[in-house]
């Protein structure tokens, strides 16, 4: 099913207050890597020529991982909502509001999903393992059968592998059958070579808890199909418009767009 398939959010705008929100790995940035210098002085112009408009970020990496890659921006926008939402900070970095996984489910059932994690990735046979299989985080519990260890060289071996035997599709779905009702978690994946597992309810619409004061919301991302980690997002009714963007010049191209749409309607 294409991205072009899924119906995401798409309501009319309006006159007000405008929030533009991004994705991160795809969106604003190429998969774990840093944010470029064009990519920078674009959003410094947005926001620079657009007082009314505020920009945010969300992505399922913990907050190292965001800082990493967007840390060079983030004083322009309101906050940077790491692992969802779940762990929020506002533009000078520090905390604004955090939760975590452990106070949601038990040890025993931490233990028993991340034991089924490793032997299911334990019998896979493709052609590439490393090392950082479970990547356990605040809000997620992250799972990837070629290993977080991997270099960029086999990160895209993977991609190419996964598109053909979907890999992280079916250990997913996994998961799904024998995880999703039994603890209420969801999974979903959200990058190249992994997926995340949380409570049910921590994906990406978390954050928006925090923008409940704009008339605008427009959400950007890369991974809005069924069972991507912004499909929730672009397509729930608590935003205005859900976009997808196909790489980092589809993002400039499409906030031009949405910009051009808010200066016709101030105008009228």
């Amino acid at each position: 099913m294409s991205s072009k398939e899924i119906k995401l959010t798409n309501k009319d705008l309006k006159k007000g207050k405008t929030l533009l929100l991004f994705d991160i790995d795809g969106t604003l940035t190429k998969p774990r890597e840093e944010i470029s210098k064009d990519m920078i002085d674009f959003l410094t112009d947005v926001k620079k020529n657009n007082p009314n408009i505020d920009l945010a970020s969300v992505g399922g990496a913990e907050f190292l991982q965001a800082k990493y890659q967007i840390g060079k921006v983030t004083s322009i926008f309101k906050l940077i909502c790491t692992e969802n939402g779940v762990s929020t900070y506002d533009s000078n970095l520090n905390i604004y509001d955090s939760k975590n996984i452990k106070d949601y489910l038990t040890e025993e059932q931490i233990q028993e999903m991340i034991n089924f994690g490793l032997n299911y990735i334990a019998d896979l046979k493709i052609p590439i393992k490393r090392g950082s299989f479970i990547q356990f985080r605040a809000s997620t519990i992250n799972f990837s059968p070629i290993g977080r260890d991997c270099s960029h060289e086999d990160r895209e071996k993977f991609v190419i592998f996964n598109k053909e035997h979907h890999i992280l599709e079916k250990f997913k779905e996994e998961f799904d059958k024998r995880f999703e009702k039994k603890y209420n978690v969801s999974v979903v994946i959200g990058g190249q070579i992994s997926f995340d597992l949380f409570p049910t309810g921590w994906d990406k619409r978390y954050c928006l808890r925090f923008f409940k004061d704009y008339d605008n919301i427009i959400f950007f991302g890369d991974k809005t199909i069924p069972g991507g980690n912004d499909y929730q997002i672009a397509t729930c009714d608590d935003i205005t418009k859900g976009i997808h963007v196909n790489s980092t010049d589809d993002t400039k191209v499409k906030v031009n767009q949405i910009l051009q749409e808010l200066k016709k309607i101030e105008e009228n």
